[in-house]
């Protein structure tokens, strides 16, 4: 099975490489990854060539070492193509083709896109683009910071409800409750350097669960391995989120910052992560 994906694989970098060359398009990996994830999406489950496109879901989308390897191998030899997969299955011509002639889809939408049609969740969409991305690119609060953690608080509501993202589920609450008292004591900017660690590392951290659910069955020997790095990564955030508590300081609060709609809300959510 591994040599056959391997070799199916190779064939279908190497035709989509002369493809992109042909059309003078970019040939990165990045979007040579989702390129192929696309393509396996539109063939289909019942497929033959589904279960040897394998993927799973990780920091940046959809992600298969495979196309890892068979790229770094063919992109050198770009020059040297043979020709193969799309003699067999002309249906990966079309396919391609009606992606690849939406040229701006492909260079600048490809990624956003797939994340709304097949991310595993629906939050996921929100936080890499619109929390994720902002903490990673912004070195100062140029965004409307209640806005942002609105999102989050979007984001915590629509989090699985498996048993196993429990302990991650009750970080990105008390998270998203430290970052909106650090707002409301307006130091939100002021603690923004190391208020992006704890945002950022969140994703990372979903991100290393989530592929242990979200997989192509040729990846389920990783599954230990993966449940390990996890569960560090949890530790970690735990640690960071913990550290984020320390810059709350009420004796920074304007006097009646609060409507009375918030206090109640405070009173019955905030007391026990403080606590904690």
């Amino acid at each position: 099975m591994c040599e056959d994906v391997s070799q199916t694989m190779d064939s279908l970098v190497e035709y989509l490489l002369f493809e992109l060359k042909k059309r003078n398009m970019p040939t990165d990996e990045f979007r040579m990854q989702k390129l192929i994830f696309k393509i396996k999406m539109e063939l289909g489950k019942d497929h033959e060539l589904y279960p040897k496109l394998p993927f799973y879901w990780y920091l940046k989308g959809p992600y298969s070492e495979v196309v890892t390897e068979s790229y770094e191998k063919k992109f050198h030899q770009m020059n040297s193509f043979k020709g193969g997969i799309e003699k067999d299955y002309p249906e990966i011509c079309e396919i391609s083709e009606n992606i690849l002639k939406k040229r701006d889809y492909f260079v600048n939408k490809i990624d956003r896109e797939i994340y709304k049609e097949y991310a595993p969740y629906k939050f996921m969409y929100i936080y890499k683009y619109e929390i994720f991305d902002v903490a990673k690119k912004c070195e100062i609060v140029d965004f409307d910071v209640e806005e942002y953690i609105y999102k989050i608080y979007v984001c915590e509501g629509n989090l699985p409800n498996d048993e196993y993202f429990f302990d991650f589920n009750t970080n990105i609450a008390k998270l998203s409750i430290y970052l909106e008292l650090i707002r409301k004591a307006e130091n939100f900017e002021k603690y923004w350097e190391f208020l992006k660690n704890p945002i950022t590392l969140t994703w990372n951290t979903f991100a290393k669960g989530v592929r242990i659910y979200f997989k192509d069955d040729y990846y389920n020997n990783n599954v230990k391995l993966w449940d390990r790095e996890f569960k560090n990564s949890l530790n970690q955030l735990s640690a960071l989120i913990k550290k984020t508590k320390t810059y709350i300081n009420f004796d920074d609060y304007p006097k009646n910052n609060y409507t009375p709609k918030e206090v109640k809300i405070l009173n019955s959510t905030i007391g026990s992560y403080l606590r904690g």
